[in-house]
Order: C-alpha cells, then sequence, then structure tokens
C-alpha cells in the first residue's frame, strides 16, 4: 500500500470513529401521557364511562360552594396547595377536570401533566357552559 492511500485510510477510519451515533426513541410506555379537551356532552359521556375517574374542579372554595359537578373534589388551582393535594392523586387512573371557563383547567391538566399523570380529560368550555346546556350541580 502507498504511502498515500495509506494516510488516506487512516483519516477515513478516524473521522468514521468520531462521528455521533444515530439517536434512538424512546417507547417506554411509561412516557406516555393521553390528555384531551372534551366538550361538555363529551366530558359527561366519558365520566359516567369511567369506572375509576378522579373528578376535579379547580375553581376557588367559594365557587365550588356555590355549586359543583356531582362527585367531584375541589382543589382551588390558585391556592397555595394545589401540586401537594393533585400529588395525593393516583397519577395512573383518568383525571377530569374543569373549572369556570377553562383557564384554570388547561393549566392545572399541563401541570399535571408535568406531574406525570397519565391520563387527563379537560372540559375548556367550563362550568359556565355546562350550566348553559342545563345539566345539573350539586351544593
Amino acid at each position: 500500500m502507498k504511502p498515500i492511500q495509506f494516510i488516506i485510510l487512516l483519516v477515513f477510519i478516524i473521522s468514521a470513529g468520531c462521528s455521533q451515533p444515530a439517536e434512538t426513541k424512546s417507547t417506554t410506555p411509561a412516557n406516555i401521557s393521553k390528555s384531551e379537551k372534551l366538550d361538555q356532552e363529551s366530558f359527561e359521556q366519558k365520566l359516567n364511562q369511567t369506572s375509576n375517574a378522579q373528578l376535579i374542579d379547580v375553581r376557588t372554595p367559594a365557587e365550588f360552594e356555590s355549586g359543583h359537578i356531582k362527585n367531584a373534589v375541589n382543589m382551588d388551582w390558585n391556592g397555595a396547595s394545589f401540586e401537594q393535594e393533585a400529588g395525593k392523586l393516583d397519577i395512573t387512573k383518568p383525571v377530569f377536570v374543569y373549572c369556570h371557563s377553562g383557564g384554570r383547567s388547561k393549566a392545572s391538566a399541563d401541570k399535571m401533566k408535568e406531574m406525570g399523570f397519565t391520563e387527563i380529560y379537560e372540559m375548556p368550555t367550563g362550568i359556565a357552559q355546562w350550566t348553559e346546556s342545563g345539566k345539573p350541580l350539586v351544593k
């Protein structure tokens, strides 16, 4: 082998060894989460079909007291203990979240995704649309 061919071959081998390996994607099921925005009809249907649902009202305690969806638990998004209270829930069970008109439920759903919740259903039209459509509330 001629010296120039040897040098070219050596440079090729060295440069091939220094290249970055191909990036692989993780397909770990633990990384998968489901988050859906549902109108009030779909929200109610999905809630009624889900036996292990966790229904969360993220409005203030005063708003909650004025009327909420049956079986809802109040976790005030604006309160100091929201993350602590949400941390007591089972992250593997479906969570249904709503507020008055959608802003707080979106923020809380995003936070729950960060916390590792795997199935989140959000009603972006909020309880305002729920009551406008004639759906019942409990006090």
